[in-house]
């Protein structure tokens, strides 16, 4: 069987240098997908790549939903470009949220991003990273990544001016711009500004289901020239399982990312 992390050391380099660039290569990746996961489920729309949560992480998630603080969906979420509206990033993630705690479960397999080409998507693959799982905690002010087919999870804590914005409480003014059905629900379609504790304002539009207690099933706005969409389906209303908001008893828990992932190419180097 062919060993997809095997480094070959043909020009006399010494083996831990080729360790060296597949890791940072890997690590390079992982925080781009973590972004874009973690970006879009918290509403923050940048997409550029980083190794945490996002920096302006706040209650806007909370005041987006309103009253709905425990639900279950899939949400099929679509970034293009906003002037030409070509596709960028397309992926659909199960997402569970209960009193300000949010999961996000995605398959990167089935994720296309101009920003993650196949062979990166390939990569976390064959180290087993293409199912993650993304927990936010704003109680603990920390972060879970997990990653199922490894049964292995690291810790992230939040900085502190992310912390910080847990605390500040943004204003949001909306305006009724007309009715709309969709996917069979009637809704109430809203353009949204929310302005946070520096002034800084985003505009949303966003289309609230009448028979969902007003569950905002579809989402688009832009930032920094990219237009996402947010579709919700599959929406369940009601308490998610307090449990889907913790690491998996049986996981073996990481210092970081990176301890794991070396972990797991010697362990595929020991192979036969």
């Amino acid at each position: 069987m062919k060993r997809p992390f095997v480094v070959e050391n043909r020009s006399g380099t010494n083996r831990f240098d080729g360790y060296s660039r597949l890791l940072k290569g890997i690590m390079k990746n992982l925080a781009l997908s973590v972004a874009l996961v973690a970006g879009l489920v918290l509403g923050n729309q940048s997409v550029h790549a980083q190794a945490g949560p996002p920096s302006n992480f706040n209650k806007t998630l909370m005041k987006i939903f309103g009253k709905n603080n425990a639900f279950s969906a899939t949400a099929d979420i679509k970034v293009s470009d906003a002037k030409s509206n070509t596709e960028s990033t397309s992926l659909t993630m199960k997402m569970a949220y209960l009193d300000g705690k949010v999961r996000a479960d995605v398959d990167m397999a089935n994720m296309k991003s101009a920003e993650l080409p196949p062979e990166a998507i390939e990569q976390m693959t064959a180290m087993g990273m293409d199912k993650m799982t993304t927990i936010v905690l704003p109680d603990t002010k920390t972060m879970l990544l997990i990653y199922p087919s490894m049964n292995a999870y690291t810790e992230m804590p939040m900085a502190q001016e992310e912390s910080a914005a847990l605390e500040k409480e943004p204003k949001m003014v909306k305006t009724v711009l007309g009715k709309e059905t969709i996917d069979g629900h009637p809704t109430v379609k809203h353009k949204v500004i929310i302005t946070d504790e520096t002034g800084k304002a985003q505009e949303m539009t966003i289309w609230n289901a009448t028979d969902l207690k007003d569950f905002p099933i579809k989402m688009e706005t832009i930032e920094e020239g990219s237009k996402v969409v947010m579709t919700y389906k599959d929406i369940k209303l009601g308490k998610p399982d307090a449990t889907l908001f913790e690491a998996p008893k049986t996981a073996k828990k990481y210092a970081s990312a990176q301890q794991m992932i070396m972990e797991k190419m010697m362990q595929q180097q020991q192979q036969p």
